[in-house]
């Protein structure tokens, strides 16, 4: 091979592994360049994510707060209120749940915090206190709440602070209302439940007045109960109603005939109002309001003396409360008078029995010094029913008792005895006589 050929073939060996070297150099760069750009898409997309988030967290609503303290958990809830919407310058009834779900909470206060828009409409309603609320259990809170006549339509927040024991641990709740200008919705007015309190099995109605505050017409529209959640049916209708040509500021009244099941659990119940329409430009609308009931039945609480045993003109005296209503009755309490014909003689007068549901019942023993045979024992009983609502009843309880049973008990078992012995004796006497016979 000559010295040109030679040269040729290394200057095309040069020129290729040149060639590799910027194709190998140019991957790598691409590479690095796509490892970059995903890296930097990567951190994008969690920015964006941090962000929505944080969003989120700011704008979700609040309706209920807990508080924590000690074995105690108090959570504020937001039941209802009416009328619904809420409106500029309107006089509204809200009712706010506070319940226990860990042990007993005692002194609770519960106060009303003005916070614009809203304000107490009564500053004697601002405190409430309950002396104590027992371990799952509810108390129903109502307060009378003016609305500024300048609030600005949309969601607004009413403020309670609520603590145990005389302030320890306040917790402030911020539960929303919406209020809406009378100017452009449609208000539902004038809710009226006969009777006010509707019994499981039993017809009753619900009235109320829907009126349009829009400056339009309104061509056509429907109002439906959502019954959906609760064991409520109509009677008589379906639980939608129609309606036409309902001109700017006039009302219709609306009337539902209806029955809480039987086995209906006495409480209070939210029923959410579906209201759609079209105004006089054919523009369609749709909203839902909520509106609340309650069902319960009037207590039916019997007490009776259940056992009565006396020795030496001492009493045992087993008392039987029993609760033969449909519904739960709480916080039960006996309080025994004077009386001349018994003398206390363990424990207090005020006897606390607790809560009973329905169809079952609960004891209280006392023991006294029977002072008469005929013993007439004068007593008060106080209850909450399940919504909260106080009882007090008097009764006197009255049973025979024999003073001298526990000589009598004791003569018996000393009479006993002698024949015991002297039946042995016979026995005894008997076979010694006819041991000496044999003889």
């Amino acid at each position: 091979m000559n010295t040109t050929t030679s040269r040729k073939l290394a200057t095309k060996k040069t020129t290729l592994n040149a060639a590799h070297f910027i194709v190998a150099r140019q991957a790598s760069l691409a590479r690095r360049a796509a490892f970059v750009s995903s890296m930097a898409f990567a951190f994008f997309i969690a920015f964006v994510l941090s962000i929505l988030f944080a969003l989120a967290l700011l704008s979700a609503p609040v309706s209920a707060f807990t508080l924590v303290t000690g074995d105690a958990q108090l959570n504020a809830t937001l039941l209802y209120y009416e009328p619904i919407p809420a409106a500029p310058g309107s006089l509204l009834d809200v009712f706010i749940q506070i319940e226990n779900t860990g042990q007993t909470a005692r002194q609770v206060v519960v106060e009303f915090i003005d916070n614009d828009p809203f304000s107490i409409n009564n500053l004697l309603d601002k405190i409430r206190t309950v002396e104590f609320i027992p371990a799952q259990e509810k108390f129903l809170v109502k307060y009378k709440v003016k609305v500024s006549k300048d609030a600005v339509p949309g969601t607004n927040y009413i403020k309670i602070q609520y603590s145990i024991e005389n302030g320890k641990n306040a917790q402030t709740a911020s539960l929303p209302i919406d209020i809406q200008s009378k100017a452009v919705s449609l208000v539902v007015e004038n809710v009226i439940v006969e009777p006010e309190v509707l019994i499981p099995g039993s017809i009753g109605s619900l009235t109320f007045t829907l009126k349009n505050a829009a400056l339009l017409k309104i061509n056509e529209g429907t109002v439906k109960l959502d019954l959906d959640d609760v064991d409520i049916v109509p009677i008589g209708s379906t639980n939608q109603q129609r309606y036409t040509d309902v001109q700017a500021q006039e009302t219709r009244i609306f009337v539902f005939k209806l029955a809480p099941s039987p086995s209906m659990t006495p409480g209070v119940y939210k029923i959410p109002i579906i209201l759609n329409f079209t105004d006089q430009q054919g523009k369609g609308y749709s909203a839902s309001e909520l509106l609340g009931v309650r069902v319960g039945a009037k207590p039916d609480v019997s007490v009776a003396v259940d056992d009565v045993t006396t020795m030496n003109g001492i009493g045992d005296v087993l008392i039987k409360v029993t609760n033969k209503g449909i519904g739960e009755i709480k916080f039960v309490t006996l309080q025994l008078q004077d009386s001349a014909a018994y003398i206390l003689l363990s424990g207090s007068a005020e006897r606390y029995v607790g809560n009973i549901d329905s169809d079952d019942y609960k004891t209280a023993r006392i023991k006294i010094d029977v002072q008469s045979s005929d013993v007439e024992i004068p007593l008060t009983i106080t209850y909450l029913d399940a919504l909260n609502t106080p009882y007090t009843a008097e009764t006197v309880l009255k049973f025979k008792a024999n003073i001298e049973s526990g000589k009598g008990r004791n003569t018996g078992t000393i009479l006993l005895v002698i024949i015991v012995v002297v039946i042995i004796g016979i026995v005894l006497w008997h076979r010694k006589r006819k041991a000496q016979s044999s003889k």
